[in-house]
């Protein structure tokens, strides 16, 4: 629905452009890994999703923008649209990756999960968002040799990537977090996720309960689910603005800020 009342203002207010923000969980599957995937060679929507409510949603809205192409405003123009499907984001404003930090910084350790097969697609908000202020500005100046009008388009930078542990690896250690030596295997994992799964479903009759691991997220966090963002470097001349060394630095003030580290450093200087 709020999708649907952003279409109605656009439409009533005479906005000529709309860059809708999906995600490249529209296309990841349970039928199996998706290396360096485009946007021809991938299914959308998947008929498997990891995630059914999230994605499903997601690729819902994502359809009813691009829909909307050339629909006509009061003004008489029209409406042009696209879609963008980032990857995972970390970063300022991120609060899922700093989450799990909290976990690491709370638990003094760190857990290295979904090596050696699994590989995740990470990316920092400041490009993420950068594609956003290419996509509007081409959306108003469109190139008449590759057309956005109508299309979507998957998007990363050049984060390495590396499975969920690694990547959360750096933030870690610089967060002074140890991280565990013994790498838990696949099928122990997916127990856990499987009883875990199971508590959930029957705790359900008499009370909701949600936890972030059940059996669906340990398939996902092994596996590879990587995309190729190639397309958007040619249509929108998407290149990133941050290489990962100055993303990551920009990302660790932001984390340490909020899991309030740098206040602690402050208070700890000004006792001795």
């Amino acid at each position: 629905m709020g999708t649907k009342i952003v279409l109605q203002a656009c439409v009533e207010q005479s906005v000529e452009c709309l860059v809708y923000t999906s995600t490249m969980d529209v296309a990841n599957t349970l039928a199996g890994s998706i290396v360096n995937g485009t946007e021809e060679s991938v299914t959308v929507p998947s008929t498997q999703h990891f995630f059914p409510v999230y994605s499903t949603t997601k690729y819902e809205a994502e359809k009813m923008v691009l829909d909307a192409n050339e629909t006509e405003l009061e003004n008489g123009k029209k409406l042009t649209t696209c879609a963008l499907r980032p990857c995972g984001i970390y970063g300022e404003g991120d609060r899922l990756l700093g989450e799990s930090l909290a976990v690491f910084v709370n638990a003094g350790i760190g857990f290295l999960i979904g090596e050696p097969t699994g590989k995740s697609q990470y990316a920092y908000a400041g490009n993420i968002a950068l594609a956003h202020v290419l996509a509007a500005k081409t959306l108003l100046w469109p190139s008449v040799n590759d057309p956005i009008c109508g299309r979507a388009f998957f998007l990363g930078d050049h984060t390495p990537r590396e499975s969920i542990g690694k990547i959360m690896e750096p933030f870690a250690t610089e967060l002074s977090v140890k991280m565990a030596t013994i790498i838990p295997p696949y099928w122990l994992m997916y127990t856990i996720g499987l009883l875990l799964t199971a508590f959930c479903w029957i705790v359900s009759f008499f009370k909701y309960v949600d936890i972030p691991f059940h059996a669906v997220v340990v398939r996902y966090l092994y596996a590879e689910y990587t995309y190729s963002w190639e397309a958007a470097k040619r249509a929108l001349d998407y290149e990133p603005k941050y290489t990962y060394e100055d993303g990551f630095a920009r990302s660790m003030v932001f984390y340490k800020h909020l899991l309030g580290i740098d206040q602690k450093t402050e208070e700890n200087k000004k006792k001795k």
